[in-house]
């Protein structure tokens, strides 16, 4: 077998003949760390102070997966496919789906000045 020539920083790749590089993706669902409520509040705090619409769609969408999905759709009257998307972070929920989530969670917003920092 011949070496290949030196690469610029002066390394060499040898493969053996046929040799393929693979990299195995496992599933991986954030969900499964917010299992918690405390942990969940403090993931909706954290999006809500950060002001981003697609963060906070994503956080309550990780919750929802948390708590599950097949009782969302009971609880909330909405496909399960209508929820994922509107709870992406590249989804756009309504105020009115936030409001039917926030529902079938038992949670609720509370509205208070903000402080100046």
């Amino acid at each position: 077998m011949s070496l290949p020539p030196p690469k610029p920083d002066g390394w060499a790749v040898v493969k053996p003949e046929g040799w393929k590089m693979t990299t195995e993706l496992i599933d991986y669902d954030s969900a499964e760390h917010f299992k918690e409520p405390a942990a969940q509040t403090e993931l909706l705090q954290d999006a809500i102070q950060q002001g981003d619409a697609g963060y906070l769609a994503h956080a309550l969408g990780i919750i929802a997966r948390a708590r599950g999905m097949t009782q969302m759709e009971r609880d909330t009257g909405m496909k399960r496919q209508a929820l994922y998307r509107a709870l992406a972070t590249d989804g756009n929920p309504t105020l009115a789906t936030v409001m039917k989530v926030l529902k079938a969670l038992d949670l609720q917003i509370k509205i208070e000045p903000r402080v100046a920092a």
